[in-house]
């Protein structure tokens, strides 16, 4: 995933019941260098769907699978 320009990026992660768990926003450079550690240690097994987007364009959408 990378920006044409420096952008702020923002995630959703969202359950397999459609419930938000969580969400926030993260800056990645024009290189795509950053990186972002999402934590899901006390979220419960299951599967999850990941979603980031910039300026309102998805740039990534995929599943999860938390065991």
């Amino acid at each position: 995933m990378m920006c044409k320009a420096k952008c702020i990026v923002s995630y959703q992660l969202i359950d397999a019941s459609g419930k938000l768990m969580d969400k926030g926003i993260y800056r990645e450079d024009a290189e795509g260098k950053s990186q972002y550690k999402l934590r899901m240690d006390s979220y419960p097994t299951g599967l999850y769907h990941l979603q980031l987007s910039s300026n309102g364009e998805n740039l990534y959408s995929g599943k999860i699978i938390k065991n």
